[in-house]
């Protein structure tokens, strides 16, 4: 999607949707904003195979309640700013490359498999970054000389995590 909006009420305002519902598929979805794309919704729920969902340095996806992504190798790429009631990303072998501004008001699981994750410590979860089963990793890195927080108190489920670069506090 290049320069549109998604936009959803419940109350039946711009369009009927009330969220992002794919499923019953055998392929892979990547959903890609591009320049000053906006989604504003309930919730995005996509089922199984490998899925994709790639924020641009100028979108925003603002998703009140959950973003979660079923069985799959799935990515989730933030250059943006992205504001989730709570992200889940399934079973499988996923990845989460959070180089923007990312909010989750609940857990940000990122369930069951190896999975892998990099922040630019431009991260606020409200609840916990549950690594889940299987072997993950967090790496933590800035560009920025500033000292940049991250509460070890709260990861749980994480077997590795790495500081690549910067200044931090754990």
């Amino acid at each position: 999607m290049k320069n549109g909006l998604i936009k959803s009420f419940d109350d039946g305002g711009i369009y009927d949707a009330y969220g992002i519902d794919v499923s019953e598929r055998d392929f892979g979805l990547t959903v890609k904003l591009l320049d000053k794309s906006v989604i504003d919704v309930n919730h995005i729920r996509l089922s199984a195979f490998a899925d994709v969902v790639d924020i641009s340095a100028s979108s925003l996806v603002e998703v009140s309640e959950d973003v979660s992504f079923a069985g799959g190798d799935d990515a989730l790429l933030v250059k943006g700013l992205g504001r989730f009631g709570s992200l889940d990303l399934g079973s499988g072998d996923d990845y989460v490359e959070q180089l923007g501004h990312l909010t989750v008001f609940g857990d940000l699981s990122l369930g069951s498999g190896d999975d892998r994750m990099i922040t630019n410590g431009v991260l606020f979860v409200d609840g916990f970054l549950d690594g889940g089963e299987g072997d993950d990793v967090v790496g933590f890195f800035s560009l920025s000389p500033l000292l940049k927080n991250f509460p070890a108190a709260k990861i749980k489920n994480v077997e590795r995590t790495v500081q690549l670069k910067g200044s931090w506090a754990y």
